[in-house]
């Protein structure tokens, strides 16, 4: 009977630092003296490693109003500022606003690549400003190729995020246009994040 009663209490202790542990707590345990894990500690060490949350397939489009500086030509083209800003919708970031700038000439970011517009561009969530995709853009200023005249394609690859979008990679192409007061793009590429 004693060796049974033994059992029970040994039991009732390791029932105890069970539900101990699971609640948080650390124990002691009196004979090897060992410290049992803290329930959190417990649970994340039994829980799965999280998958990327999506991607895919990102399209996106936006308009609002633009502006330049300096618009003058250059040996290969146009050189000057082209900054905009503008509302729209986008795969994953949903209901968002972008803003960006692109410059181009010898007193720009690609002095050494003469020829091409390049800048950053940032779609930030309207719901969740948290969330933002974060751009590299680049695009050919030969010719009549450029925002200055009319339409500028553009190469973009995803440079960062915030949010949800922390872990953001991608890349695509994107195609931007204006009229004498708006200007509007269109986003195709592959996003994951």
């Amino acid at each position: 009977m004693n060796g049974l009663n033994r059992t029970r209490c040994a039991l009732s202790v390791y029932a105890a630092g069970i539900l101990l542990a699971g609640c948080g707590g650390d124990l002691a345990f009196p004979k090897s003296g060992a410290i049992a894990p803290s329930g959190a500690a417990v649970i994340a060490a039994r829980a799965p490693k999280l998958k990327p949350s999506g991607g895919g397939q990102f399209t996106a489009m936006y308009s609002g109003t633009f502006s330049f500086a300096t618009c003058v030509v250059g040996l290969n083209g146009r050189d000057g500022s082209f900054a905009f800003t503008g509302t729209g919708k986008g795969s994953f970031i949903r209901d968002s606003s972008e803003s960006g700038t692109l410059v181009r000439g010898r007193s720009g970011p690609d002095k050494i690549c003469n020829g091409y517009w390049y800048g950053e561009v940032t779609l930030t969530s309207r719901q969740h400003r948290r969330n933002t995709i974060s751009f590299v853009v680049k695009g050919n200023a030969f010719g009549s190729l450029t925002p200055c005249l009319k339409a500028l394609p553009c190469g973009f690859s995803v440079s960062g995020g915030t949010g949800k979008f922390s872990a953001a990679a991608g890349s695509g192409g994107l195609l931007i246009s204006h009229s004498s007061s708006i200007y509007s793009d269109s986003w195709s590429g592959t996003i994951t994040y």
